[in-house]
């Protein structure tokens, strides 16, 4: 846009999640065994979300998490086939649920175990900042725009972009680490302070009013 770096202040994505649906909710809507380890996946069947990289990372978890199972949820796109292919060839039919489209997206990742995201394109990974707000610890590959929303392997365990053998590592990390459940509660309290829908709302309101009284003082606002 020609627009100076001292001008710009980049707002995060907000997200609004409804606590009481998310302690409400369950698998049975899913289909997924109670006490299986699940790892879940919400994102449209498109090329650049590259879910056949994460059937195959999935059969990589599968040899040591025997018992663990696949959901993917998301309006069905031009990428379905290759996905499919993916789960015909490492034989994982039994495991590896392809839900679609689904209104409950929020409550399949408040009861998974682990957030798997394969994207490697993204704009602002909505489904990201969602699955940290509901406290379900993430894997994902290290692009940019994810390494940004997560503070690196702060708040998520990450892996080498398009590579399945990385993303089988890290999803195994990420059920594994002996400290998932104080990582993953710190790391919803600081997702929830930045990313959700008030938060946001109230950095942009703050941003706002300091643009106009910089402009009828003509100070330059301090950026953000």
């Amino acid at each position: 846009m020609g627009l100076p770096f001292e001008a710009c202040t980049v707002v995060p994505r907000g997200v609004r999640i409804d606590p009481a649906a998310v302690a409400a909710a369950t698998r049975g809507p899913f289909g997924v065994p109670a006490d299986a380890p699940l790892f879940v996946n919400v994102a449209r069947i498109v090329p650049e979300k590259a879910q056949h990289l994460l059937v195959e990372a999935f059969a990589r978890v599968r040899e040591q998490v025997p018992d663990a199972r696949l959901a993917i949820a998301g309006e069905v796109g031009p990428a379905l086939p290759a996905v499919q292919r993916a789960v015909e060839r490492t034989g994982l039919g039994d495991s590896v649920t392809l839900l679609g489209f689904r209104s409950d997206v929020r409550a399949l990742g408040a009861v998974a175990d682990v957030f798997a995201y394969s994207s490697v394109s993204e704009g602002s990974p909505g489904a990201v900042a969602e699955a940290m707000v509901l406290g379900t610890p993430v894997a994902a590959f290290a692009i940019p725009p994810v390494a940004e929303l997560t503070q690196g392997d702060q708040r998520a365990w990450l892996a080498t972009p398009g590579d399945a053998s990385a993303l089988a590592d890290a999803m195994l990390a990420a059920w594994q680490a002996p400290d998932r459940k104080e990582r993953s509660v710190a790391t919803q309290r600081w997702a929830a302070a930045t990313y959700s829908l008030d938060a946001v709302a109230d950095r942009l309101g703050d941003l706002l009013v300091a643009r106009v009284d910089a402009h009828s003082t003509g100070t330059p606002a301090r950026r953000s």
